[in-house]
């Protein structure tokens, strides 16, 4: 005769086991990791830009959009972007970050283009910036 204590025990391994193994698929499949590094760009308008919005490099995502905070300036109103951009990543300091549209009812993202500098830029750095070639911002 088997003893129930050994039962619940074998149930309950396999039972933590399948936890553990949910929670590092959804960690895999979210993309959270800790290698980002943070850069900031700022705008003057930020429309349709959103925490959580991509971040593309020359067309492949490379990060996200990690907070926006508007600053009072000389009587004018700009907004800091805060990315979170993969740590393994170089980052040419003479890119720039455009807010653009990925579609035509598609939300705002900031597309990089790529800079001709072999310098690269260090996190935590200010990135140039240009405003968007959103079709309903015009």
């Amino acid at each position: 005769m088997k003893r129930d204590t050994v039962n619940y025990t074998v149930v309950g391994a396999v039972v933590l086991a399948a936890l553990a193994l949910l929670l590092f698929t959804l960690l895999r499949i979210t993309g959270t990791s800790t290698g980002e590094a943070a850069y900031s760009a700022r705008y003057d308008n930020v429309t349709g830009l959103a925490f959580g919005a991509p971040v593309f490099y020359e067309g492949f995502r490379v990060g996200h959009v990690n907070g926006i905070t508007p600053e009072r300036k000389g009587g004018r109103t700009h907004y800091r972007v805060d990315l979170a951009i993969r740590g393994d990543w170089p980052m040419p300091d003479d890119s720039i970050a455009k807010l653009a549209s990925t579609g035509l009812l598609a939300d705002i993202a900031i597309a990089i283009s790529e800079g001709a500098s072999t310098t690269m830029l260090k996190p935590g750095a200010e990135m140039k910036s240009q405003g968007g070639g959103d079709l309903f911002a015009q």
